[in-house]
């Protein structure tokens, strides 16, 4: 079958065979993409908490829950 993706490697590579550069590289690209979108659902959960509107309508879904168990 041929590869249509040029771009992609042809063979799986486990990261434990890379060098310790190429490994340290790949933790920190993998990493830093956690951490951005992590930041981002922070960012976008503290502009939705900021409407009014937003925050009624989330209460109005749990009736008004405080976190009385009684």
């Amino acid at each position: 079958m041929e590869n249509h993706y040029p771009n992609q490697l042809p063979d799986k590579i486990m990261v434990s065979s890379l060098s310790d550069v190429e490994r340290a590289a790949f933790y920190k690209k993998t990493y830093s993409h956690v951490a951005g979108g992590v930041l981002v659902f922070v960012l976008f959960e503290y502009l939705l908490l900021q409407s009014e509107t937003i925050v009624e309508f989330m209460l109005s879904m749990t009736e008004g829950y405080n976190g009385c168990y009684y």
